[in-house]
């Protein structure tokens, strides 16, 4: 007899991307992902990764004598600040929760945005935290309620911040992040802030303070997703902590994302696509005045994605049919992320290629007819 299986909460985007992102003959505008870059490409770009390659050894990296030290370039000298390699941030997000988890006795209340990538929740309630939502508000053309942000400060254990937020795009003002680590520290509370969304190469990066888990990727904005490498920043006696749970799962990064992080970190600007990103932000703002009459693009700061609200009494369901039929995906708000609006609402992510994004835009302006009221 088949034992019975209780599922884990269901990560909802995950699997829509599944079963759509790999679709051929599509635009997918679902994706939160820089347009990723070829490896002839990269090899142009950094002539490094070809070496890097010729001298991967398929054994344990040394990250900590190799990989970190290119990763604390990045960063303002800070004595109590120490830097963990992940497979990309969605390790680090689980590896994070996972420690401020064991680390705390008793009942830990988590605090999470809404809407937002479903492994802050998910995975917190995975780990048995109890989970609060503070808002992105619909009615407000998705900005933060930064009233509730501060009294989940003064109540939770954990505050979670994405910024540039995905879905919105909308930045978080850094005097209000400022405010929530002050709160969370007066009750030894922990700020995670995932900021994978924001270019690392600018820096140089300092932690707000010393409750402050931050995590960064080469994923989002560099066009590097497949090859998992993201870091962990955090007071020396939480890495400690976070690096064992590291060593009972994954035991390491990849022995190429390795390498490969050592040769591309020192070059790091090569890879970064603002001029794509602006462009095509123009491009999507220009669109969208155009058919303002059917639709509705919410304004947006950085990152990749944006929040595109159609005026129509279809339903959710039938808007995305409609569209993949036509030729492009989008990721619906209520299914993918939990969370409904007084419209159908998508994420739209515009940091594909420009070809791609005038393809899926053409493609959405066909359904528009059939779209609108």
């Amino acid at each position: 007899m088949t034992p019975s299986i209780l599922q884990p909460p269901r990560f909802q985007l995950e699997d829509f991307h599944r079963e759509f992102e790999h679709m051929p003959g599509v635009a997918n505008l679902s994706t939160s992902d820089t347009s990723p870059w070829g490896w002839h490409e990269a090899l142009q770009r950094c002539p490094a990764i070809g070496h890097a390659l010729d001298s991967t050894r398929w054994q344990y990296p040394d990250t900590e004598r190799e990989l970190i030290p290119s990763i604390a370039r990045l960063y303002r000298a800070t004595p109590e600040t120490a830097l963990l390699a992940t497979n990309g941030a969605a390790e680090g997000i689980f590896l994070a929760l996972s420690a401020v988890r064991h680390t705390s006795a008793g009942q830990t209340v988590v605090a999470v945005p809404t809407p937002a990538y479903g492994a802050f929740a998910g995975a917190s309630e995975l780990l048995g935290y109890h989970v609060e939502r503070y808002r992105y508000e619909a009615n407000s053309d998705w900005h933060i309620d930064e009233a509730e942000i501060l009294r989940a400060a003064g109540c939770c254990d954990v505050v979670v911040i994405n910024t540039p937020h995905n879905p919105t795009g909308h930045m978080m003002a850094s005097d209000l992040i400022a405010e929530v680590a002050s709160r969370l520290q007066r009750r030894n509370g922990w700020l995670l802030l995932d900021e994978v969304f924001q270019w690392a190469h600018d820096g140089p990066l300092e932690p707000i303070s010393s409750n402050v888990v931050s995590i960064r990727s080469l994923s989002k904005l560099y066009g590097l997703p497949g090859m998992r490498l993201g870091w962990i920043a955090a007071p020396e006696a939480l890495v400690d902590v976070i690096r064992t749970l590291q060593q009972y799962s994954t035991a390491a990064i990849g022995a190429l994302a390795s390498k490969l992080g050592c040769a591309i970190l020192p070059s790091l600007k090569s890879f970064a696509r603002p001029e794509l990103l602006e462009s095509n932000r123009t491009s999507l703002r220009d669109w969208a005045s155009t058919h303002a009459d059917v639709v509705h693009v919410v304004p947006f700061d950085q990152g990749t994605t944006a929040i595109i609200e159609f005026k129509s009494r279809l339903e959710e369901r039938e808007i995305f049919e409609r569209l993949r039929l036509e030729g492009v995906i989008l990721a619906p708000g209520k299914r993918c992320f939990g969370e409904g609006g007084p419209r159908p609402w998508f994420r739209l992510g515009y940091g594909v290629d420009e070809g791609s994004l005038a393809a899926g835009l053409a493609a959405i302006q066909r359904t528009l007819p059939a779209i609108g009221v």
